[in-house]
């Protein structure tokens, strides 16, 4: 297989990133897959990530939609814990606008908790890295921007990037439902108030949109990955 795997929370790490689940310590691998890798997914793998995602969001998405979310991806982490797949977390390349769409991320309910969904969007974010300085998302859950802050906060005091700018825009009934069983919350008010806003039966949502800046030293046009495509 061609995709890397590694144990641990990042690439550069080697600290295994354990579990307790049933009293039972779990290692997690992190794999990565391009786009000509997905059709290498047996049918069975393809169904255990459908399962993933029915777990994950509850009666919020139907079998189909992950699926297609899945396909829609260019570059797919999945986090796999005996074997059987725990949590994903998809980008997408935009070159014509110069972004990276972040899609499709959960984690299977048994797995929260242990910085698993953060691992993933950092992962995601440094790989963007690569070819963007501007990300964004769609979402209702307010987890989802604590967490990209959180990555990002974590990137400006390492010195990986200056700073970055965010942006919040409503989007009115994007989904045209409400994703999840329960109203997520993040613990933090300052987030969660502009989340309480939202009409989450209507299926609203915020577009999320982060540009993130480098010293002037760094500042260039970086050369875009040819992309596989994208959407809102």
């Amino acid at each position: 297989m061609k995709s890397r795997i590694w144990t641990g929370t990042c690439p550069h790490q080697t600290r295994e990133l354990k579990v307790i689940s049933g009293g039972v310590s779990e290692k997690i691998l992190i794999g990565t897959y391009e786009k000509e890798e997905f059709f290498g997914f047996t049918e069975t793998y393809i169904n255990s990530l459908a399962d993933l995602g029915i777990r994950s969001f509850g009666n919020g998405m139907e079998r189909q939609e992950v699926i297609e979310h899945l396909f829609d991806n260019d570059i797919l982490y999945i986090a796999e814990a005996r074997n059987k797949p725990v949590a994903f977390a998809g980008l997408v390349y935009q070159p014509k606008d110069k972004k990276i769409y972040l899609s499709a991320a959960l984690a299977d309910p048994m797995y929260r908790g242990n910085n698993l969904y953060r691992d993933l969007t950092e992962l995601r974010i440094k790989r963007g890295m690569r070819t963007a300085d501007v990300f964004y998302t769609r979402t209702q859950n307010p987890i989802v921007e604590k967490t990209i802050r959180s990555v990002l906060d974590d990137l400006v005091e390492g010195g990986g990037i200056e700073g970055y700018q965010y942006g919040r825009r409503l989007k009115e009934g994007v989904f045209g439902r409400r994703l999840t069983n329960e109203i997520p919350l993040s613990n933090d008010e300052s987030i969660d108030c502009f989340y309480s806003k939202l009409n989450y039966d209507r299926g609203d949502a915020f577009i999320l949109e982060f540009k993130l800046h480098h010293s002037k030293g760094e500042e260039s046009d970086k050369p875009f990955i040819p992309p596989y495509g994208g959407r809102y």
